[in-house]
């Protein structure tokens, strides 16, 4: 059964279906999410915070250059200053009620994409940034970063903003991690009640090749009957599947085991 009414992907829809098809087809057909536990709340929370902040920062020098802080961490001199127009585009792109999109006709889904940055080239082409708050080691991080700034400069790439202007997508984009020093960092005093970070600034390849075949995989979800298969690995609907038979049991008078 296909459905008439357009459907909003963001990024986290992406990753959700990547995650678990089942999760996915059950939020946007019965809109039905998945739980928010306390640890996930506040890790956001904090991330979202921090995010912000970073943005903020970083707009205070969009009229003329990029961030000092660029220029200190960047292996080589960056051929780019931040992309600012007269309609205050980025504004857009940074608001979560809003962001860039790209309506695919075909598939009656409009794809969204809240971006962090963008900076332009003096070649005019535009290039995704993307800021993130971690406590992970660099080293430890996958390719999930990179599938996600790759999507972005698709939707970048697709939208009616670059489709009429003379403005290119660029074949690369940037990662600014802002890693939390565990250790408390230079500042460390009892009571300071203060985090430091290392920034750092990564390069990535745009990669194009992975999305049409997941975006087609995601229309075909998203019209199935019924749910497909939950990934076993989902501690969601591994809790949901257990849950069910639980009160299955129980209704037909099973003795169970009580705590």
């Amino acid at each position: 059964m296909s459905f008439n009414k357009y459907r909003r992907i963001y990024w986290s829809d992406i990753k959700l279906f990547l995650d678990c098809p089942c999760c996915f087809h059950i939020k946007h057909r019965y809109g039905l999410w998945r739980p928010q536990t306390p640890d996930t709340e506040e890790s956001f929370g904090l991330y979202g915070v921090a995010d912000n902040l970073q943005k903020k920062e970083h707009n205070l020098f969009r009229e003329w250059k990029l961030h000092p802080l660029v220029d200190d961490i960047a292996d080589e001199p960056i051929d780019a200053i931040p992309f600012n127009d007269e309609n205050n585009s980025i504004s857009r792109w940074q608001n979560h009620k809003e962001g860039l999109q790209f309506f695919d006709k075909n598939s009656n889904i409009l794809f969204c994409g809240i971006i962090d940055d963008v900076w332009i080239s003096s070649k005019n082409e535009l290039i995704i940034v993307d800021y993130k708050t971690t406590t992970r080691d660099l080293a430890s991080i996958g390719d999930n970063d990179k599938y996600q700034v790759s999507f972005y400069s698709w939707v970048l790439k697709n939208s009616t903003f670059v489709q009429n202007s003379s403005y290119t997508v660029s074949e690369i984009a940037y990662l600014l991690y802002y890693s939390v020093l565990k250790d408390g960092g230079t500042s460390f005093l009892p009571y300071n009640l203060k985090l430091e970070f290392k920034p750092s600034l990564v390069t990535c390849k745009i990669n194009y090749n992975w999305i049409e075949g997941i975006l087609s995989a995601i229309y075909e979800c998203l019209n199935a009957d019924g749910a497909p298969a939950a990934n076993p690995r989902c501690n969601f609907c591994k809790y949901r599947q257990t849950y069910v038979r639980t009160l299955n049991q129980i209704s037909a008078g099973s003795t169970m085991k009580k705590f």
